[in-house]
């Protein structure tokens, strides 16, 4: 069965914004640097901030994200990934149109998503109807070992089957 494509992020990559943030961003270290006293003190972090702000915006263009009904998959400035939906444990819009997506491993950025309230609806929607891997393994394999030591209780198996049945599934 194909994947259906729910959604495809769409990522903001403006030239022109990423060389006026690095020229602030310079201007503000030079400056603070060249003039000594309560200016460094503002203008060195507001120019390491301009600088990161442009470093967000060009990594703009270099990512990819489309939400399948059973998959997320794509590219961050680091990495491509095809992941199933039930591995992510949670997503999170943060300010400036950053979409989180994390995983128990890793967590996944993206910056300047334009349509970053759409992807996370639809992100929720399916997390919310796929049960998550790792939660239900935990509870099939206590189910299991609850239901093994019954058995061993009415003298069903021995302990030593019990105990490797219980290293099993743990």
């Amino acid at each position: 069965m194909k994947e259906k494509i729910l959604i495809e992020a769409k990522f903001e990559y403006i030239k022109r914004l990423v060389i006026a943030e690095c020229v602030i961003g310079l201007l503000g270290i030079i400056t603070s640097i060249l003039i000594p006293g309560l200016l460094s003190l503002v203008g060195i972090p507001a120019g390491i901030f301009c600088l990161y702000q442009s470093y967000k915006y060009q990594n703009a263009k270099n990512q990819k994200l489309v939400i399948t009904d059973s998959c997320i998959y794509g590219k961050t400035p680091r990495e491509e990934f095809n992941l199933p939906i039930n591995k992510i444990t949670t997503v999170n819009i943060l300010k400036n149109k950053e979409l989180r997506i994390i995983l128990p491993s890793k967590k996944l950025k993206f910056y300047s998503c334009l349509n970053s309230k759409e992807v996370y609806d639809i992100i929720i929607d399916l997390i919310k109807n796929e049960p998550f891997e790792e939660k239900n393994s935990y509870n099939s394999n206590t189910k299991a070992i609850k239901e093994y030591k019954e058995l061993l209780d009415i003298g069903a198996i021995t302990q030593e089957e019990f105990e490797a049945k219980k290293k099993e599934l743990l």
